[in-house]
């Protein structure tokens, strides 16, 4: 049993964030280079996408339609482009195709959020770190914890974001 349990999402899992954290009690939640859903709006994230995708995401980004798992070139490009090699081939290994097609086409339900973090990783090929900062003030009330590297910094740099959750 969890006595106070820290809840994480990266990318489109936080948009499940809100619901699992209250699910088991969190007493603190991290978004990492994650989707914090539009609450405030009613919208779900599909409708979000289509209407600010040039806001959230990269220039290079809507031209990468390729299932992640089956395009190991973009998949490092706008993933692991800051790991190392090695790490490029663990991160494309651990890859798994997942369907979040009903959770973008859901409107988001009201959740009481616990304290909440923000990591936003500079060098994003995905999110832009525009958008993620007025996510992370705007949705959440915080300020994001900029860090370098790319959308996956828990792979790139594993000490520092091991370091920053353990605060």
């Amino acid at each position: 049993m969890l006595s106070e349990p820290v809840v994480v999402a990266q990318s489109a899992g936080g948009l499940l964030l809100p619901a699992i954290a209250t699910a088991v009690g969190a007493t603190h939640a991290v978004w990492l280079a994650a989707l914090v859903p539009d609450v405030g709006r009613g919208r779900a994230a599909a409708e979000e996408i289509q209407a600010d995708k040039d806001t959230m995401f990269g220039p290079e980004w809507p031209s990468w339609t390729s299932a992640l798992a089956g395009a190991p070139a973009d998949t490092a490009y706008f993933l692991f482009h800051d790991c190392d090699l090695e790490t490029l081939r663990w991160g494309l290994a651990t890859l798994r195709y997942f369907n979040l097609g009903a959770v973008y086409r859901e409107t988001p339900t009201r959740h009481e959020l616990p304290p909440s973090t923000y990591v936003l990783p500079r060098q994003d090929r995905t999110l832009t770190p525009r958008w993620m900062r007025k996510a992370a003030q705007e949705r959440l009330g915080v300020e994001p914890t900029e860090v370098d590297g790319g959308y996956c910094p828990h792979a790139s740099r594993p000490d520092q974001i091991a370091a920053l959750l353990d605060r």
